[in-house]
């Protein structure tokens, strides 16, 4: 009896007709994948485990002595092995950056913005995958039809809010384990691409008993600095270059680096620093911004939570920086 962890599918028994290279299972072409056939000494078999999962059954000689190999071999002198594919994961976030750190994972991850999904081509990405993890920012009302498809897939459905804060409609809403969606949404929130190679992991192993092993969401800053190189400039202006957390967990620097190369190029000093948001930023983080003669900011903000800027300041965008060199070397020119 052929053991499957977990996978719902009913078990392929192997027909014995003995005699080499002859059908184990079914019939068709000889060694070709699903075919039922065996090739030469050995051979593979293709079967379904679960939603898409193909099951592997290996055919093996017996003990070159001729004699049975206990550890190995069957009484009829085959031994078989059971291999399940990896799963694949849909994950459709309108966090670009969720989608950078599933690619650099690693892991059999399809992705999908849903703010540039047509409705036609949803179910083409949702055939054939094992998972769905939906992470919107908005709610269920900001993607009603998506998610209504998505349900209506039958594939396992994990649905997160793309803010840091968890969704109670989008987690009943989800068709696995409320616990499940939570966890998914822990690892999602802190982001990064540690987190989504275990995500994938954890929802192999909760949702279809795969049995990877995973780790724990992993914990990372809310704000911090880029650590890089550049020769320290005194009594020139230091312009914070401020960016989201989420880029950097990503690894999507470039234009990080690209913006403090200009600035340094001109004569200031740059100070690359990340955050989750300005919104709610921590009280250290804004003292550290108190150094800053000026800011390029690509982050959201609102209300008022930062203290009066030191003077004199220039607060720009990315979008609108082509000024920032000129006034940085006046204020060099200034200072000398």
């Amino acid at each position: 009896m052929l053991r499957q962890d977990g996978c719902s599918a009913r078990l392929l028994r192997p027909q014995l007709r003995g005699g080499e290279g002859r059908p184990l299972i079914g019939n068709g072409a000889n060694g070709a994948p699903g075919t039922g056939q065996s090739g030469g000494n050995g051979g593979i078999l293709w079967g379904k485990v679960g939603q898409g999962h193909p099951l592997v059954f290996r055919r093996h000689r017996r003990h070159p002595t001729g004699l049975p190999d206990p550890r190995r071999d069957s009484p009829t002198g085959l031994r078989y092995e059971w291999w399940v594919a990896e799963p694949t994961v849909l994950l459709l976030s309108t966090s670009d950056t969720d989608l950078i750190s599933a690619r650099s994972s690693g892991k059999n991850y399809r992705w999908a913005n849903p703010s540039r999904l047509s409705d036609d081509e949803l179910p083409e990405l949702l055939s054939g995958v094992s998972i769905v993890v939906v992470r919107i920012l908005g709610g269920y009302r900001a993607w009603q039809s998506g998610v209504d498809v998505v349900i209506a897939s039958g594939v396992p459905a994990v649905l997160v809010s793309g803010e840091q804060a968890a969704d109670a409609e989008l987690t009943d809403l989800s068709t696995v384990a409320a616990g499940t969606v939570v966890q998914a949404h822990i690892y999602l929130a802190h982001g990064g691409v540690d987190n989504l190679r275990q995500l994938y992991a954890f929802l192999s192993d909760t949702v279809l008993m795969t049995g990877y092993g995973f780790a724990p969401p992993l914990v990372t800053p809310t704000w911090g600095e880029l650590a890089r190189t550049d020769a320290a400039k005194i009594d020139c202006p230091t312009i914070a270059v401020l960016y989201y957390r989420a880029q950097h967990l990503a690894g999507n620097t470039a234009y990080v680096e690209a913006l403090c190369r200009a600035i340094e190029d001109a004569g200031g000093r740059a100070l690359p620093m990340y955050c989750a948001s300005l919104r709610t930023a921590e009280p250290e983080l804004l003292d550290r911004l108190a150094d800053a003669d000026a800011m390029v900011v690509t982050v959201l903000a609102a209300g008022e939570s930062s203290p009066p800027p030191p003077q004199p300041v220039a607060t720009t965008t990315a979008g609108a920086s082509n000024t920032l060199p000129h006034w940085i070397s006046r204020s060099c020119r200034g200072s000398a």
